[in-house]
Parts: C-alpha cells; sequence; structure tokens
C-alpha cells in the first residue's frame, strides 16, 4: 500500500513538474519594437507568466538606415545583453551614433565601406540580478571619415553589488573630475577637477563620509576657500549625489558668483548619461539604473505646521499664477486697456504682483516639489526670496505720469513682517485674494463668448504683430542715426494708434472688418520699417556700385571716381531724405504699401541704371529737386546700355 502511494505520488509530482516546464517554455521573438523615443528591429527570447511577458535570455535591439545615411542623416543605436527573469544580468553594450555621409566608400576584404562622419555615444558593462557590478564606461566620441578625432566625454565607475566603490573618474573636453567613495557609496576626501589644456586651473571639493564642507577653486585669477555644511548640526540624511543635490548647493552658495564651477557640471553630464540608459532598462522592466553615489547634508525636521504652510504656500502660489497668466495673456484684455483706463489700471496690478509676488518664487517652489525643502534652513526664508524687503500691501502704478495705488480692504488681516515660513504663506494668500477680485473686476472684458471667437483669434494676431514689430524696431535702431530712429519710432506709434482706434470700436462685426485690414497694415508697417532702416546699408552699395577705379597717369595710381554723379546725388540726398520724412504722425494705413513700393523700386532701378544711358536723364536730374518728380523720371523708360 505504501509503495502504490509513493508511485502515485512521484506520478503528480513529475506531472505538475512537467507543466511548468510547459508553461515557462522559452519563446524567440525576432520583429519591430519601440521602447520610448527609439524604434528598430529587436530579436530576444522570454517566457509567458500568468499572462505577462517576461524577458528571459539575450537580447538585442538595433537600428540603422543605409539609405537614410546617404541622403541626409541616420540615427542609429544598438544596444545588446541578456535577461534572467526581466532582470538585466551579464554583460551589456549600448551604442548610439548620429551620422552622415559625403557618400566616400572603402573596399576592405571584398566589402564597401562607406565613410561617415558625426557623433556616437558608447556605455558597456556588467550587471548582476538587475544592479550594476564592476566597472561601467561612458564615451562620447567625434567621428570624422570613420575614424575617432575627438572624445567629448568619458565616465568610469566601479560597482559592487549595485554600489560605486573606490575611485572613479569623469570627464569631458575641457576639464576632468576624480574622486573616491567609501564602500557604502559615500562621497569621501578630496574631488579635484582640473583644466584639461590649464593644470593650474582646479576645483576641490572636501567629503568627510558623505558631508561636502568646503570648496577650493584655483586658477590665474583667485584662489579661494568657500564654506559649504558645518559638522556640528544635530540631524543629517543621506541622500544621492544627484542634480537634486546639485540644486541645493546652488542654493547654499547662491552669494558665491564661483557657484560649484567645474564638478557640478561634469556630475550633471554623467547622470544624463546613466538617465538614457535607465530610461530604456526600466520600460523592459529592469531595476533602475543609477550612478548611486551618496552624500550627507543637514536636515531641517518640519514641523505640522510648517508644512500646512507649505501646502498653502504651494496652492497659493499655483492658483495666483493661473490667474495672472488668465488676465495677461488674453489677448481681448490687451485691446481694451488701450482705451480703458480701468482695465489698464488692473492690468499692470497683475504684472507687477506677478513680478514681485509671484517669480521670486519660482525657484522655491520647485525644491518643494522636488522635496529639497526640507534641506533648506527655512528660518530667515523670506530674506532669501525677497533679499530687498518683502513686498508691499499697497501696489503703486504709474500710469501716464499719474499714479495709484492698488490694495485690499482687508489688508490688516495679511501679516507680512516675520521672516519664516508662516509670512511667505500670508503673502501668497495676499496675492490669491488680490488677483481673485481682480479677475472678477476684468471678467465682463474678457468676454468668451462663442461671438466673440473670431475676434479673439484676431486679436491674438494683432498683439503678436504689434509685439514682433516693437522687437523688430528695438533690434534695427541700434546702429542707426536719429532720423532713421524717429522714423521707425512714428511706424510704432502708427501701429499703437491704430490698435487704440480698434479698441473703440463696439460693433463686433464693424471690429471685425475693421481688424482684418488693421492686420494688414501691421504687416505692411513691418516691412516698411525693414525698408527704412536697410536705407543706410543700401546707399553704401549704391555709392560702391557707382565708383570706378580709373588709371591716373600723372599720379600713377589707380583712383576711385564717381560715374554718373546726378543720379547718385539724386538718389542720396533727394529721395532717401524724402522716404525718412515721408513717415509722418498724420500717415495712414493707406499710404504705407504705396511708399514701400517705391523704396523697393527706387533701390532696384538705381541697380539697373547703373548699365544704362542715362545721359538725357542725368541732364534732367541736375535742375530737378521735387522728390515727386525725380521719382516720375527715374520711372521712364531707358533701352540703350553705356558701359
Amino acid at each position: 500500500m505504501n509503495q502504490f502511494l509513493l508511485k502515485y505520488v512521484s506520478t503528480i509530482t513529475l506531472c505538475l513538474f512537467a507543466s511548468i516546464i510547459i508553461g515557462q517554455e522559452k519563446k524567440q521573438y525576432n520583429g519591430p519594437l519601440k521602447i520610448g523615443p527609439y524604434s528598430g528591429n529587436a530579436k530576444y527570447q522570454y517566457i509567458v507568466t500568468n499572462g505577462d511577458s517576461i524577458y528571459d535570455g539575450p537580447f538585442l535591439f538595433q537600428r540603422s538606415n543605409l539609405e537614410t545615411l546617404l541622403k541626409e542623416q541616420d540615427s542609429s543605436f544598438l544596444i545588446r545583453g541578456n535577461f534572467s527573469s526581466s532582470m538585466a544580468n551579464g554583460p551589456w553594450q549600448f551604442q548610439f551614433g548620429e551620422f552622415t555621409s559625403e557618400s566616400k566608400s572603402e573596399v576592405v576584404d571584398f566589402e564597401y565601406r562607406i565613410l561617415v562622419s558625426g557623433t556616437q555615444e558608447k556605455s558597456s558593462g556588467r550587471f548582476n540580478n538587475g544592479v550594476p557590478d564592476g566597472e561601467w564606461m561612458f564615451t562620447i566620441q567625434e567621428i570624422e571619415n570613420s575614424e575617432v578625432v575627438n572624445t567629448t566625454f568619458n565616465s568610469k565607475i566601479t560597482f559592487e553589488d549595485g554600489v560605486p566603490q573606490q575611485n572613479f573618474q569623469i570627464e569631458n573636453d575641457s576639464s576632468a573630475l576624480v574622486g573616491r567613495l567609501l564602500r557604502n557609496g559615500l562621497a569621501h576626501d578630496e574631488w579635484t577637477s582640473y583644466g584639461t589644456d590649464i593644470l593650474v586651473d582646479s576645483e576641490n571639493w572636501f567629503f568627510e563620509e558623505g558631508l561636502l564642507t568646503r570648496i577650493n577653486i584655483e586658477n590665474d585669477a583667485i584662489k579661494q576657500e568657500i564654506p559649504v555644511f558645518k559638522t556640528n548640526h544635530s540631524n543629517y540624511r543621506t541622500i544621492p549625489l544627484d542634480n537634486r543635490f546639485l540644486k541645493l548647493l546652488e542654493i547654499k552658495l547662491e552669494s558665491n558668483s564661483l557657484n560649484q564651477g567645474h564638478i557640478g557640471e561634469l556630475i550633471s553630464d554623467n547622470l544624463l548619461q546613466y538617465e538614457r540608459v535607465n530610461s530604456i532598462l526600466i520600460q523592459l522592466g529592469s531595476a533602475s539604473f543609477t550612478p548611486n553615489m551618496k552624500v550627507r547634508v543637514p536636515y531641517f525636521a518640519l514641523d505640522s505646521l510648517q508644512n500646512k504652510s507649505l501646502k498653502n504656500i504651494l496652492s497659493n502660489y499655483e492658483s495666483s499664477s493661473n490667474m495672472a497668466l488668465t488676465i495677461l495673456n488674453n489677448s481681448h484684455l490687451n485691446i481694451v486697456k488701450r482705451k480703458d483706463k480701468e482695465a489698464a489700471f488692473l492690468y499692470d496690478v497683475v504684472q507687477k504682483i506677478k513680478e514681485e509676488y509671484l517669480n521670486p518664487l519660482e525657484t522655491y517652489i520647485d525644491l518643494y516639489k522636488d522635496s529639497i525643502v526640507p534641506y533648506l534652513d527655512n528660518e530667515r526664508i523670506t530674506q532669501r526670496l525677497w533679499p530687498n524687503g518683502n513686498p508691499k500691501k499697497d501696489v503703486l502704478i504709474k500710469l501716464n505720469e499719474t499714479e495709484r495705488t492698488f490694495e485690499l480692504s482687508n489688508k490688516d488681516d495679511f501679516d507680512f513682517t516675520g521672516v519664516n515660513l508662516k509670512a511667505v504663506e500670508h503673502i501668497t494668500d495676499y496675492a490669491k485674494t488680490s488677483l481673485t477680485q481682480i479677475l472678477e473686476s476684468l471678467d465682463p472684458k474678457m468676454s468668451d463668448d462663442v461671438q466673440m471667437q473670431s475676434l479673439q483669434e484676431l486679436e491674438k494676431d494683432l498683439i503678436n504683430l504689434n509685439n514682433l514689430l516693437g522687437q523688430r524696431v528695438d533690434s534695427l535702431s541700434g546702429s542707426l542715426s536719429d532720423p532713421y530712429k524717429t522714423s521707425l519710432k512714428k511706424l510704432v506709434g502708427l501701429a499703437d494708434k491704430n490698435l487704440s482706434a480698434y479698441a473703440t470700436i463696439s460693433n463686433p462685426s464693424e471690429k471685425l472688418t475693421y481688424g482684418e485690414s488693421l492686420k494688414t497694415c501691421l504687416t505692411e508697417i513691418s516691412s516698411l520699417s525693414t525698408s527704412i532702416a536697410s536705407l543706410p546699408e543700401k546707399r553704401m552699395e549704391i555709392e560702391n556700385l557707382y565708383t570706378d577705379d580709373i588709371w591716373n597717369p600723372f599720379m600713377a595710381t589707380v583712383m576711385e571716381e564717381e560715374v554718373k554723379k546726378h543720379i547718385v546725388e539724386a538718389y542720396t540726398e533727394i529721395l532717401i531724405p524724402y522716404f525718412i520724412e515721408s513717415i509722418t504722425d498724420t500717415l495712414n494705413c493707406d499710404q504705407i504699401e504705396p511708399l514701400n513700393n517705391q523704396i523697393i523700386f527706387t533701390n532696384n532701378r538705381m541697380v539697373d541704371l547703373r548699365e544704362m544711358d542715362t545721359r538725357k536723364l542725368e541732364r534732367k536730374l541736375r535742375r530737378e529737386r521735387r522728390p515727386e518728380e525725380v521719382l516720375k523720371l527715374l520711372h521712364q523708360q531707358v533701352t540703350s546700355k553705356n558701359k
């Protein structure tokens, strides 16, 4: 009986084991695959467990396109490794390239090889059950005609069971970093960065079991020691040496213009390379892959009231920012405020609240979202956010030489006097309450009615065109003389005057009709501004065109002589001043395009006349000083040539 039971149990066990083996049988895949931004062909093994596909075995994922390479540029990649139950295991290689080819080729062992140029990024190392183990190397190289001409980045870090160990090295094309890590991954001892070309240019970070105590910087101009974190703080936390730590260090050293220098840049570059590989492995189901270096930093525990204040600050800031952008980016309001003094006043109040209340908080809010705030000393936080003093409750606005103040009727309910988080909470609460009240006042002037949609789209275009015109005039005016600057300013004034006229129209259909013509007008004003600004350069080109090199036998030298002087003088002394002076305060949209066409025609006509027989024209121009008549003479047909 016992033997029968033993045989029965053995049979059941074998059947169960066989069913498991059959269920775990490896399958092969060979075909297209997409991982994040990478699309290519993949070949790998996998098993199916509980309906999930698990990578298990060799893995190959690659892409390259010869046709694309020969036509323009090819982005290639190769990812090769091995999985064990979905965990990266054994040796892995990652290779990314951006290449072009000049269709050059060579024959090697009966094979044609295309020579390529571009950039290649490579990384390689080993994993042990999903974590790096052994030396990992990252390189970025510049390639010319299939030869490495420069290495712009190189990183070597040794891991033991996922923890970085011993000495490491990171370098780019301008500086190099060597440092040391303890067996637990903590930064330790002296980390040194030096310029690869200038050995005296160095930077040193000094760690004591993960705590960065000081930074020494030395170059030709300066030698400085910068204290960082104190060793006698009551509480410390161990955190990754990542971009969050670099941001914390930046805040800590914000009063020092040298900041963290080359070492921070090299660490950030290295993190970027690891993140590229990590983004691929994570989507394949493997463990997170990071340099995993650690540091210790002072920790400032936040009590329940401080945490509550931080949450309120974030909520107030986000609500206030959204309301401010809603008001400031409303195209209809941008038009209305040109004629509505109340709208203009409230618009400027919102702009000032954004600049003085909200903008200084942007970096701090980012730190809060990145969970960095507990590592900052928040005792005197307002002094860091508003170094020139906390913002005032009464917002002073100057409008057309007059002053007006905005303030809440219950302003005494908000206490700005502190330097702690509670004061910041009151400041953001005041901003939120103010913007809520302003938004309610402006809402009727910011209509989103369906009938106004076409007008709103048009008004966005009008504001964009007007802003671009102002930017264009500012950029063009830099090297111009006063007459040209004055003309360009008048063109900006003409645009503003027409926008103000548009703002006074209340009937939507009339507004749309006028707005469409104004859009054309603003485009033409922009073209005219370009033509006016180019006149000095055109004048120089014309004068050079009408200057010949003449051999002077008496002086035995080549001399410059101006030809067709009456034509050149008519252009430089009569027409150019006429074009500039035509831009007056009374100029209207109907006159813009004809004036611009006159300038363009005249510039082209002057080039044509250089090669024509113009003796008759010159005789007439000798006696004519009226710009309109000069333009008529230039329009007359001249046929024969006189070189």
